[in-house]
């Protein structure tokens, strides 16, 4: 990913290489199978937070995975939904 850097007041415009397009893609299906479309990914000082539903409080914050990477909390995200997912939805190979 990469961004246009502009004078200050304007807006950066973003970028995303066919690889993290790929990985996006990939993603979005997932959310498309597993929770009507939700995805939640939060970027905190020292971590990366992500799920599958819409966090209301922060009890559900609490309860979303967590990773020291983006990559690592939407991993763990993918690995408990599809573990905790009805059989029909499991893609057992992900497990």
């Amino acid at each position: 990913m990469s961004y246009n850097k502009k004078k200050k007041g304007e807006i950066k415009m973003f970028y995303l290489d066919n690889e993290s397009m790929d990985v996006l893609n990939a993603l979005v299906s997932e959310c498309e199978t597993l929770s009507d479309g939700h995805l939640t990914l939060m970027k905190f000082t020292t971590n990366y937070r992500a799920s599958f539903s819409t966090p209301t409080s922060r009890e559900d914050i609490e309860k979303m995975s967590v990773g020291y990477t983006k990559e690592e909390a939407i991993l763990g995200a993918i690995y408990w939904t599809l573990k905790e997912a009805p059989e029909e939805k499991r893609d057992k190979s992900m497990i």
